[in-house]
């Protein structure tokens, strides 16, 4: 019959503590793990984190479009992500002439946007432009297009950057200074290029014989303004 008893460590050590020998009443399954002294060995705790939500910052919150009234289709079809405006015409404000003029608005450029419109740069602005694939125009285009009640192209002056097809129009078009090859200039556009050449330092000094054969090849004498233009006249 011995050889079918139990030592009496085995049962001890199943109800009293170790090192404490108080007796405890805890059960024990069979299918539970125990330490190599009979104990049951302590359940690992479960931590669950709570993540919270990211919130976006309410500067790079779109609009509520729902309540906004049509005016145009100026936009039509125009997908537009705007960073920032102007004070006086902030971010809010620009998106809501957007809307109201047919334009969809998404708060990160896709590969359907139309072009990104900023007022300065700032860091998601050098984040587009380093993608190089995104017109980055300035807030003043908009304001020309609605002044002016259509959609009007780009311009050099317009733009942060240029995206390569949009690069490649303005070197057929435009000289490096922002001058149309073709197209008549304002006094507002003559003003910028002049500013334009300056900011680049570009100034170039021209005698009196180089005015006068740019005057001979580009006026001529078959014109008015260039009739004497060749003449040295002195009066007693």
């Amino acid at each position: 019959f011995l050889s079918d008893c139990l030592s009496v460590c085995v049962p001890v050590s199943l109800f009293v503590q170790s090192g404490s020998g108080c007796l405890v009443s805890r059960h024990v399954d069979s299918g539970e793990e125990v330490d190599d002294d009979g104990s049951p060995k302590k359940k690992r705790r479960t931590v669950v984190r709570m993540e919270r939500p990211r919130a976006v910052a309410i500067q790079f919150q779109g609009i509520n479009t729902t309540d906004i009234t049509a005016v145009s289709k100026m936009f039509s079809g125009l997908e537009f992500y705007v960073v920032n405006g102007p004070s006086e015409f902030s971010k809010a404000d620009i998106e809501r002439e957007i809307a109201a003029h047919g334009g969809s608005l998404v708060q990160s450029p896709t590969d359907q946007t139309f072009c990104v419109l900023a007022d300065r740069l700032v860091a998601r602005v050098r984040s587009v432009i380093s993608m190089s694939c995104y017109d980055v125009v300035l807030v003043s285009w908009l304001r020309a297009c609605l002044d002016a009640k259509k959609l009007l192209p780009f311009l050099p002056g317009h733009m942060l950057h240029s995206s390569p097809a949009t690069a490649g129009k303005f070197a057929q078009e435009f000289d490096e200074f922002g001058d149309n090859f073709t197209e008549p200039i304002t006094d507002e556009q003559l003003q910028a290029t002049f500013q334009t050449i300056a900011e680049k330092g570009a100034d170039v000094s021209v005698s009196q014989e180089e005015i006068l054969e740019i005057e001979q090849r580009y006026l001529g004498q078959s014109s008015v303004t260039g009739l004497f233009v060749v003449c040295l006249f002195g009066f007693i």
